[in-house]
């Protein structure tokens, strides 16, 4: 009876935080974010390749005088959440996304205390409630992070491989997981890796289950397996990536980005840390802040917020002193993950090494991409403290009091953070006409001009590729004067013969130009070049990182341009192969297996 109550609780506090997602279903955030209209555009364009082209946006001209588009690490075009976007279009879809993860997440972390770590159901509550009602998740809708949403997947993840040496089904499901990082959570992937590394090295030293259990330590070997898989299964995005990558490694140097020296004085070391804490750990009066303005203020809810409360901090950094051998490992991994966030802030720089490793040396805020585990080793030792008090509590009273206290800690949270998503998404989508010829400018609010059929060639994304391509305006502002450009001759025109060019229409993976040619020629198009790209008339050249087009004969046609990266459906072939042998694996091999066993 009480492992139901504690249940509906949970469940109760999961639709207080995450029900409102779906208050205003057309409503949008605010678009002066950047990173909102980065991930509008990237699952409108996903979504609209394919129920226009029936194929992933494999080349968009939207971006960049012309971009491999899902290649790009904020593509979903090959995510498993995929089909969401396309039935429920990118507004909505991305929340009911958010609202899957969230239950996701919360679940796996019932099922990694309780399976993996053997917490009792006090223990099991408070670090699950803890998890729901933290700040974090809905801090990242508010800034536009959704990619990082991903993470709050971790506790599932490692639950599915501490179970994989039991059960083969677990660690399909961990593969499946892993795939879905990769395909769509930019740096959550490695990151994630890199994490449940740590869970493994320091497996001796974290809680286990007093019987043997479902679910036993992560082991290492299965961790590396599931990732080899998980690049295999994913083959078509971690070619597509890795071909972008050698392009630009988005080599960044994060120390850039150090705050002044007068932000970190020598005789206080931990000044980052101090400034950090009112919106880091604690929580915020959100309800007064949306009776005074209506919404949430642009500084309100930074990158670094998590949202839990100091109490559970002080509660998670004391369960050692409650037995030190239990919870030693989670205390540590606790540290670290503070130490790596704060490393831009501290004098001792613990993400140094890291930094020099491939994609972690293009993470210039570590307090962005590393805060998420203090939050989930605080909720780990948050519930371990909670547990070791009531295996020793043995009067009723006490336990009553302890109960009232654990709700106290989890319901502070909960008020304060349950207006962040509603007071998030109050805003009306932009309007936007499609004009009737296709153009480039040098820059634009990208989502929006996607809407306009307008390209942008210097767009918000840390990947880029080198460009040739010309704008035809330098300016596209709302009611501001646009420049056009002397040098722009048009998204097609002719280098060499005579006859006349012009381009029909750009879309995804395809480009048609009418032609027609007096004499044999050259014909330019206002693209970039890539070996991927073949003619319907002609051959495909290079014209100075231009898309070039020999016509070899004279006449009057209209040319189409298919683009098809190369080696896609080698990449496709070993994917579907990976596939198949994980499924026959962790599930036929298993069956047979144990009817051997059986006879």
């Amino acid at each position: 009876m009480q492992n139901r109550i504690m249940a509906a609780l949970v469940v109760l506090a999961c639709l207080i935080m995450a029900v409102p997602l779906f208050f205003r279903p057309g409503k949008t955030a605010d678009f002066s974010n950047g990173d909102w209209r980065q991930l509008y555009f990237h699952h409108k364009a996903a979504r609209d390749a394919v129920l226009d082209q029936g194929e992933p946006g494999f080349w968009s001209p939207y971006v960049n005088g012309g971009f491999p588009l899902a290649a790009h690490p904020h593509d979903p075009s090959f995510s498993p959440l995929f089909p969401i976007i396309l039935a429920a279009g990118e507004i909505l879809g991305c929340r009911i996304n958010v609202f899957l993860i969230f239950l996701a997440g919360t679940a796996g972390m019932a099922l990694y205390t309780r399976r993996s770590l053997g917490f009792n159901r006090w223990g099991v509550f408070s670090a699950t409630a803890l998890y729901a009602v933290s700040g974090w998740l809905p801090a990242r809708l508010f800034g536009g992070n959704y990619w990082e949403t991903f993470y709050y997947l971790f506790p599932i993840i490692a639950f599915c491989l501490a179970g994989a040496g039991r059960d083969k089904r677990y660690f399909f499901a961990a593969v499946l997981l892993l795939y879905l990082l990769l395909a769509e959570a930019n740096f959550v992937f490695p990151v994630t890796l890199l994490f449940l590394g740590l869970l493994w090295l320091f497996g001796k030293a974290l809680p286990k289950p007093d019987d043997a259990g479902l679910s036993g330590g992560l082991a290492l070997k299965n961790l590396i397996l599931a990732a080899v898989f998980a690049c295999l299964v994913g083959a078509v995005k971690f070619y597509l990536l890795t071909g972008l990558l050698a392009v630009n490694p988005r080599a960044v140097d994060y120390q850039i980005f150090k705050p002044a020296q007068e932000a970190m004085p020598a005789l206080n070391p931990f000044q980052g840390i101090a400034a950090f804490w009112e919106g880091f750990i604690k929580t915020r009066p959100f309800i007064e802040i949306a009776k005074a303005s209506g919404g949430v203020g642009p500084n309100l809810v930074g990158p670094e917020y998590i949202g839990c409360g100091g109490l559970a901090l002080a509660l998670a950094c004391l369960s050692p002193l409650l037995s030190f051998r239990r919870y030693i490992g989670v205390a540590v991994l606790l540290g670290l993950s503070i130490a790596v966030s704060f490393s831009l802030y501290l004098p001792f720089d613990l993400f140094a090494p890291l930094s020099r490793l491939p994609v972690f040396g293009a993470m210039y805020n570590t307090v962005k991409y590393f805060n998420f585990f203090i939050l989930f080793f605080i909720c780990i030792g948050f519930g371990g403290f909670f547990h070791t008090l009531f295996n020793r509590m043995k009067h009723r009273n006490g336990k009553l009091a302890l109960a009232l206290f654990m709700a106290f800690a989890a319901v502070y949270p909960l008020a304060a953070n349950r207006l962040i998503i509603p007071l998030t998404f109050f805003h009306d989508p932009p309007e936007a006409g499609q004009r009737a010829g296709f153009s480039q400018v040098l820059y634009g609010p990208l989502y929006i001009n996607l809407m306009e059929n307008t390209g942008v060639i210097k767009w918000h994304s840390s990947i880029q590729i080198p460009t040739n391509a010309v704008p035809s305006r330098l300016e596209l502002g709302a009611g501001g004067p646009e420049e056009y450009l002397h040098s722009y001759r048009g998204e097609a025109w002719l280098a060499s013969g005579r006859g006349e060019v012009r381009l029909l229409d750009a879309s995804y993976n395809r480009i048609r130009v009418h032609v027609d040619m007096q004499t044999p020629g050259l014909c330019v198009i206002n693209q970039n070049y890539d070996p991927g790209w073949s003619s319907s008339w002609g051959w495909v050249v290079d014209v100075q990182g231009l898309l070039g087009v020999h016509v070899t004969e004279p006449g009057q046609r209209d040319v189409l341009l298919i683009f098809r990266p190369k080696g896609i459906w080698i990449a496709a072939g070993v994917g579907i192969a990976a596939l198949l042998l994980l499924i026959w694996e962790c599930f036929m091999g298993q069956n047979n297996r144990s009817r051997r066993h059986s006879a």
